[in-house]
């Protein structure tokens, strides 16, 4: 037949055509005289590609255009099922933050400690993030009561060295920054991570004189995402033991018990 024009498909692309062909969709229904294109195949063989020979042109045109629609279709209905590598700004709280990944997981890299300048206190803990402070009231998983150094009856100087020598005790403790009441009293400690490994952990302590209460908080700064999980792996409850470990030590109170014994 006049005007013929000849395509090789590959292994995928037979596979398009003739599901496409057999199939109930609309995207196929065309006049009476165009719906005889599977005269005009020869025989499949089993090799990688076929020839389709003696097509008039505007049914070549027409089989071309629907399996490219036919193609895009697909690709755009599997879109949403790609997963592809976060960056830190796809973690809400973590904008500022940096981000590496590879094609397992992401680490999230954020330096957040630092007292709050509106709050006067250590900085809330994210809700991506592997953190207790006590200034997340409004997240139980992430709370932990402040402690209470005057119901044992220290003064300020003896309490803040009482702090400072039970975090310099703690294995693999570093303390970074100190301010032994300049301004406030202010320390900052650094912890290996236990996720993920390398990783470092912050311990930040604030000893209030004026409210009688230690505040603190402790984060992770590298945070491991697995695709597609919004959540960073657990910690395994290293964090809070940590911090159990130095109230321990001091032997104070949290607000809580403090007040429930009187």
């Amino acid at each position: 037949m006049g005007g013929g024009r000849t395509f090789r498909l590959s292994l995928g692309g037979k596979i398009v055509v003739l599901s496409t062909l057999l199939g109930s969709t609309n995207a196929w229904r065309s006049p009476p005289r165009l719906h005889t294109p599977l005269a005009h195949f020869e025989t499949l063989s089993t090799s990688s590609a076929i020839d389709v020979h003696s097509f008039p042109s505007s049914v070549a045109s027409r089989l071309g255009s629907a399996i490219s629609g036919r193609f895009l279709e697909s690709v755009l209905l599997l879109l949403p099922l790609t997963v592809l590598p976060p960056s830190a700004c796809a973690f809400p709280g973590l904008e500022d933050c940096t981000s590496e990944s590879n094609p397992s997981f992401t680490i999230v890299t954020c330096d957040r400690f630092g007292i709050d300048p509106v709050a006067g206190r250590p900085k809330r803990c994210l809700s991506a993030e592997n953190c207790i402070s006590s200034t997340s009231v409004n997240n139980p998983s992430k709370y932990m009561s402040p402690w209470v150094f005057n119901g044992a009856g220290e003064d300020v100087p003896t309490a803040w060295l009482s702090l400072v020598r039970a975090v310099e005790a703690q294995e693999g403790l570093k303390v970074v920054e100190i301010d032994n009441g300049s301004k406030q009293y202010y320390l900052r400690a650094e912890a290996p991570s236990k996720v993920p490994p390398g990783g470092v952990d912050d311990l930040e302590f604030l000893l209030s004189p004026k409210d009688g209460l230690v505040f603190f908080r402790s984060a992770s700064r590298q945070m491991a995402f697995l695709y597609p999980l919004t959540q960073p792996v657990g910690d395994g409850g290293s964090i809070k033991k940590r911090l159990e470990t130095i109230q321990k030590a001091v032997g104070w109170s949290t607000v809580e018990e403090f007040y429930d014994y009187k």
